[in-house]
């Protein structure tokens, strides 16, 4: 519980469903809060399962530098341009899970760091199901690479 009296420092605010509506907008009650946090001397960051490429637009709206992004594996201070923390696979390791994937009959999509461009990889429209065409479509920074 927090105590009245005590000052919070630190708010991570998820992005889908929290500060944007179903529709994609910013909830104003959510950026009233969050700007009265700041100007209280609060740091704001943004916790989402997206990319720098997608959440950068909505946080500098918002004046917020520091995002935590793809579900926690990377948090990035956009502001400066590099990454305050960073996991990423072992090659070996992403080379098994790719490889399991097209076994099951699944189509990998991949994302690269920041740090290296950012981009969205997914195998040949071929390989990909349904599903991960409906994801796709509307994505024309995806990069088709062969599964291999």
């Amino acid at each position: 519980m927090i105590s009245p009296d005590r000052d919070i420092r630190l708010v991570a605010i998820d992005v889908d469903g929290t500060l944007l509506d179903f529709s994609g907008r910013i909830r104003p009650r959510v950026a009233a809060s969050i700007q009265a946090a700041m100007a209280r001397g609060c740091v704001v960051v943004l916790a989402t399962g997206r990319r720098l490429q997608s959440v950068e637009p909505i946080a500098a709206r918002l004046g917020i530098s520091t995002v935590i992004l793809t579900d926690g594996a990377v948090i990035y201070d956009y502001l400066n341009r590099r990454p305050v923390y960073e996991r990423t696979l072992h090659p070996d390791l992403l080379r098994r899970g790719v490889a399991l994937t097209v076994a099951a009959g699944i189509s990998p999509i991949l994302y690269e760091s920041p740090t290296v461009g950012g981009r969205m990889i997914a195998g040949p429209p071929l390989t990909t199901g349904p599903e991960a065409e409906l994801f796709l479509a509307n994505r024309p920074e995806v990069q088709r690479l062969p599964v291999d």
